[in-house]
């Protein structure tokens, strides 16, 4: 399934920065990205829900890394 955080139009002129690592430009806009991908993944949901024993093999550290680090610095996470 295809999940999309903008409409069509404005993410269409958003194509020239494909593969560009991605930082929302605003809490609104990371809620979005939120609500649209991190959270129906599973490897983070005992975190998330606090239902089950999560340990480091369950553990996204893919936001906290966002938050920690600059886009230019080499630990921001590519994935994102």
């Amino acid at each position: 399934m295809n999940q999309a955080i903008y409409p069509h139009d404005f993410a269409a002129k958003l194509v020239k920065r494909a593969g560009e690592k991605y930082r929302p430009s605003n809490g609104t806009e990371g809620q979005l990205f939120l609500d649209a991908f991190c959270r129906r993944c599973q490897r983070d949901a005992a975190m998330r829900t606090g239902v089950g024993s999560p340990n480091d093999a369950q553990r996204c550290d893919l936001i906290g890394m966002t938050m920690l680090h600059e886009v230019t610095d080499p630990e921001y996470p590519q994935a994102w």
